[in-house]
């Protein structure tokens, strides 16, 4: 039986071929997504990579500047520029953390929470945007192989560690 790295090696593209890998795929649908989602929350205070944060926040307040660049897998640096911004427009506050005051708490603020009732439902309209014309079937069965994905290179990337 073949390694998975020479069934990778098979699948992958040959070079001139116009045919779309799964990660170009992805790259353009994400865009798309985030465009969209961009042109409803526009006029709000919200940036594309503030609404992930917010999201995060939205499920778990009061998470660490670190707990949130590892949940969205960016680059700690990159997480402290968006709190900076919310943080200045009201939504967010950094709290020292009473059991580690080398850590740093994001709390929401009133402002912050009352956002979601605002944004969610932009989010729900990409969705159904997206999801027109495709039955509810396919759609699940795409999002249980985009999990399996995501878990292939979460192992992929734990071997190479």
């Amino acid at each position: 039986m073949p390694s998975s790295d020479q069934r990778l090696s098979t699948r992958t593209r040959p070079a001139g071929s116009k045919r779309k890998t799964v990660a170009s795929l992805l790259r353009d649908t994400h865009r798309l997504y985030a465009k969209a989602l961009q042109t409803l929350i526009g006029d709000t205070d919200i940036s594309p990579n503030q609404w992930l944060l917010m999201r995060a926040l939205w499920d778990d307040d009061g998470l660490t500047q670190k707990e949130l660049s590892q949940r969205l897998g960016s680059f700690e640096s990159a997480v402290v520029s968006s709190i900076d911004n919310l943080e200045a427009h009201g939504f967010v506050v950094r709290v020292r953390n009473k059991d580690d005051r080398r850590k740093i708490n994001v709390n929401l603020t009133r402002a912050g929470k009352a956002l979601e009732a605002k944004l969610l439902p932009f989010a729900k309209q990409v969705n159904v945007a997206a999801e027109v014309g495709i039955p509810e079937s396919q759609v699940r069965s795409m999002c249980e192989t985009l999990e399996n994905l995501r878990d292939n290179l979460e192992k992929f990337l734990a071997s190479r560690r």
